[in-house]
């Protein structure tokens, strides 16, 4: 849903930007009530995703009240994660007065209306962290029996951070090369949409 979110959002800003339709037009509304939608259902998964992270603790240390399992890290890092992924666009045409100082022009004062929807949109790459996420449960370190078996004799974590250094290990060529050419990506776009 993070992913589908972030797509859906670039698409909408670039046809919009391309001048395919303004933003108070039906599409750009139906577009961003989209991405509304699928922010609502993320923040729904992320939820029930730290319910069942509170259930597995409860079962792994016998305990009988979830609110044990809640710390100040834990509702801190619920807390963070539910504000990195609400936010997105808003469905309408707001706008706001940006005021620039024009360098080339004897330093005069500049000023434009420019649309909420850049810097809504742009916050929106920080929800690519759930792709950590899907690689740690979805690897094979954190879904084999043995390794989990002495991973737990070690005491070892099985953690985002831990994966990573694995991956990092074993190929780190693929991980680097994959990691620039993502982050490259999204700072020319990002740049680019500044620039208009």
């Amino acid at each position: 849903m993070g992913m589908f979110g972030i797509i859906v959002m670039v698409i909408e800003n670039e046809l919009s930007s391309a001048g395919v339709y303004r933003k108070d037009e039906f599409y750009s509304i139906a577009l961003k009530t989209l991405i509304s939608v699928s922010t609502v259902i993320l923040l729904g998964l992320i939820v029930a995703y730290h319910a069942l992270e509170v259930q597995l603790f409860m079962i792994d240390n016998c305990a009988d009240d979830w609110r044990i399992a809640m710390t100040w890290q834990r509702i801190c890092q619920i807390s963070m994660e539910l504000i990195i992924c609400a936010v997105h666009p808003i469905p309408g045409h707001y706008l706001f007065v940006w005021t620039t100082k024009l360098a080339n022009k004897n330093g005069g004062i500049g000023r434009k209306c420019v649309p909420y929807d850049v810097p809504l949109s742009l916050p929106m790459f920080l929800r690519l962290y759930l792709i950590c996420r899907v690689m740690l449960l979805h690897s094979k370190l954190f879904t084999d029996a043995s390794s989990r078996s002495i991973g737990a004799l070690n005491r070892i974590n099985f953690n985002t951070r831990f994966v990573l250094k694995t991956l990092m290990t074993i190929c780190p060529g693929t991980v680097l090369l994959v990691f620039m050419v993502s982050l490259w990506i999204i700072a020319s776009w990002t740049l680019r949409q500044c620039e208009r």
